[in-house]
């Protein structure tokens, strides 16, 4: 609730008086209070009982408890006096079983235990394209006040009343908790009676909040009808308070002094010393009320808190009773008839089975007629005779097959009109995994009519939620500040960082007025000005800012002032809510994987025929989005579109132009067509020896002049002789491997 300010500070009055328009108001607030609890007091349509009968029904039922629960009892202490018991007094027939089925008890809490388990997932789409840039942003801000309230709790107390009631309420509205506490400036260990301290006012809790009502303690308008939020109109809850809780909440209010404790009704259930509280509001005439009912004590009057004029209320049945019905319907009436023949049955198997067991002897002689001229049969009854052969015991066949097969028929019976079946208690019968997976999944289908008016109240209460954000984030709280030295100091105090706190400064001096951080000033008493600044909330996002400041999901966790890090107008969002129904469910790790699995063997197929086609993948697209929609899971986490449009834009560009390739001409030159000098040459390249040329060769045989012998030819070392390279240590095969290769080297090159 945003900060109201009570102007018109007067002298404390000492009696309520209030003045004429609030006592119109407090005329109104009465006979319209009235008219709604006559309202939910009436009859059903079509029906012989009201809803507030339903209710004390499922009330008593709720409880595990005996059929009998008027036979009086009492507590009776064992004759060594160490122990005691409750035992029936005053019915002969106290031996019989009177047991209830806690089966509603039951399939309440499992109900309660598998749909809602974890703070819910949503897709935001945005109503334009002025509002896509801030979609992340009011996705993450939603996401936060879920985290940061602690709402799930309140949503399966919502959840809780729809099961047992039929009707779940939940109120959605700005929460502040300020409490006044002495901090300690001065300590003295020695003397402790000079310690000094200074009043602080702390601030324990300032954000959205959510709050599961009880139906108890909540009426709504007659033209409600279900699945129609506009057609409440108006609608009055009331809360109890101690003394000390109602002073803290209402202390700046100017009439609240008047209110006592034990000044309610004086209703059943209600604490002796509470204030019962009372809020009214209504949409049509844009009037939010508080006011103490028993005393006619208007607290405080305003148009509706909420700047887009919505209420804070969000209503949802288990089943549908009537379109024309506000009220739904519960488990309780759906297995109430069941319930009462089943009890019955059960008791009389049990008592059968305690006759059999436990047999009841009679015997021959004086007749001993019970009360009413009846006898009484009390399972182990003996009287005594003087001829103990005249005692004969009565043979009570114990219950037969019958008996168990109906009451499994009928528990069967329970399950099955109730959709809260054995499987979402974890009671399987399957031969296989599969089976038993099957079973759950086909469980969770009989759920779906009050799964789906769940997610219809969560998509609602998402609206009304961003809109009280976007209020709580774009009102700031107001410094008054005499220099930019003290406007520093003060921001500083506040815990702003450096780079916002230059914000300020710079703001602050320049000569312009009336921006965003830094809004006015106005003349003191002294003759001087007195400055204002505007400070914003600080929240924390799963968000970044790209080069071109747009807000992207991020891994990591950012702080964001608004004002300073980010502008007010980013907070205005309009569009369409879905809640995933997965996201709220009991998780199921064997079907999350199945999932995933049969998404996984659908998803990379489609997306190897998508680039195989590059150029068609815009064409694919669509598709396979909705094959991930179809498993409620984000497209983003399979694939990056960003890369893949990529390519598809590479695809359209022509390929880049190359130089032709030069044809490669191969050259083949036999090693005996070279002459001495290249085959020399050849050689010590290719194996390191160096041939040199004798000094004195005749000039016409070749022929060596001083030995005579003819030279020998470098060709000649690689067809017949080897003992030159034999001299390097070689054996004749590797001798003419290596002129093999020679030859080859020679042919590359």
């Amino acid at each position: 609730m945003p900060k109201i300010t009570i102007s018109d500070k007067k002298e404390p009055k000492k009696s309520y008086s209030p003045s004429t328009e609030d006592r119109k108001i407090i005329e109104f607030l009465d006979k319209r209070v009235t008219s709604l609890k006559e309202f939910r007091s009436q009859k059903l349509l079509n029906n012989t009982k009201s809803i507030e009968d339903i209710w004390r029904e499922a009330d008593m039922e709720y409880q595990p408890h005996e059929l009998n629960a008027e036979v009086r009892k009492t507590l009776v202490s064992e004759e060594d006096g160490t122990a005691a018991r409750f035992v029936k007094l005053g019915q002969e027939e106290g031996w019989q079983s009177n047991q209830a089925s806690p089966d509603f008890y039951v399939k309440v809490n499992t109900a309660f235990s598998i749909l809602i388990d974890q703070n819910p997932e949503a897709v935001f789409m945005p109503a334009g394209k002025r509002y896509e840039k801030n979609t992340s942003l009011a996705y993450a801000n939603w996401k936060n006040s879920w985290e940061v309230s602690g709402a799930k709790q309140q949503v399966k107390n919502f959840l809780f009343n729809m099961a047992k009631y039929g009707t779940g309420y939940l109120r959605t509205y700005p929460k502040i908790v300020k409490l006044e506490k002495s901090i300690r400036t001065e300590y003295y260990s020695d003397q402790p009676e000079k310690d000094k301290y200074e009043k602080k006012t702390l601030i324990k809790y300032n954000d959205l909040c959510r709050e599961s009502l009880n139906p108890w303690q909540v009426w709504i308008g007659e033209m409600t009808r279900p699945g129609d939020y506009s057609s409440i109109g108006d609608w009055y809850f009331e809360k109890e308070y101690s003394q000390d809780a109602f002073d803290l909440a209402f202390a700046d209010y100017q009439d609240s002094g008047f209110v006592k404790p034990g000044q309610n009704d004086g209703e059943e259930g209600k604490p002796k010393d509470s204030i019962t509280v009372g809020f009214y509001e209504n949409d049509q005439k844009d009037v939010y009320c508080i006011w103490v009912p028993s005393i006619k004590l208007l607290i405080y009057k305003s148009p509706l808190p909420n700047d887009d004029g919505m209420l804070s209320l969000i209503h949802a049945p288990w089943t549908l009773r009537d379109d024309r019905c506000p009220y739904g319907i519960g488990l309780w009436e759906i297995i109430r008839n069941d319930s009462v023949l089943f009890d019955r049955l059960m008791n009389m198997s049990m008592d059968q089975l305690v006759l059999s067991i436990y047999k009841m002897a009679f015997y021959q002689g004086t007749s001993v007629i019970g009360e009413n001229g009846q006898l009484v049969i009390r399972p182990g009854g003996l009287e005594q005779t003087a001829n103990a052969s005249d005692i004969k015991f009565l043979e009570v066949p114990g219950p037969g097959q019958d008996s168990w097969r109906g009451l499994s028929y009928l528990q069967d019976r329970k399950d099955s009109i109730s959709g809260v079946t054995q499987q979402l208690s974890g009671k399987f019968a399957g031969k296989t995994l599969g089976q038993d997976l099957q079973a759950k999944e086909s469980a969770l289908e009989r759920m779906k009519a009050p799964l789906d008016f769940i997610l219809d109240a969560l998509q609602q209460e998402a609206y009304i939620a961003l809109s009280w954000q976007k209020q709580i984030l774009s009102t700031p709280e107001i410094l008054e500040y005499a220099d930019t030295e003290t406007l520093a100091a003060a921001l500083k105090e506040m815990g702003l960082a450096d780079e916002e706190i230059a914000k300020y400064v710079e703001e602050a001096s320049s000569p312009q007025q009336g921006t965003n951080l830094v809004f006015g000033s106005e003349p003191d008493e002294t003759g001087g000005q007195r400055k204002f600044a505007n400070v914003y909330r600080e929240s924390q996002y799963g968000l970044e800012q790209d080069d071109n400041g747009e807000l992207i999901e991020s891994k990591e966790n950012k702080f964001y002032r608004f004002g300073t890090d980010l502008p007010l107008g980013r907070l205005e969002w309009r569009g369409v809510v879905r809640i995933k129904p997965q996201s709220v469910l009991a998780p199921s790790k064997e079907l999350t994987k199945r999932m995933k699995l049969d998404l996984f063997n659908i998803f990379v197929p489609a997306m190897q025929n998508a680039v195989a086609n590059i150029s068609l993948f815009p064409a694919f697209l669509p598709s396979i989005k909705q094959v991930v929609k179809i498993f409620e899971e984000d497209a983003s986490d399979w694939m990056d579109e960003e890369f893949l449009t990529g390519l598809v834009e590479a695809s359209k560009q022509p390929p880049p132009e190359t130089a032709p390739e030069q044809p490669r001409i191969s050259i083949s030159i036999k090693f005996e067509d070279l002459s001495q000098d290249v085959q020399a040459q050849v050689l010590e390249k290719y194996t390191g020896l160096k041939i040199e040329q004798p000094l004195f060769i005749d000039a016409v045989s070749g022929n060596n002049l001083k030995t005579g012998a003819p030279q020998p030819q470098p060709q000649d070392l690689f067809v017949d002789k080897v003992a030159p390279l034999k001299k390097l240590g070689q054996t004749s095969s590797e001798a003419r491997t290596m002129g093999g290769a020679i030859n080859s080297a020679m042919q590359v090159e």
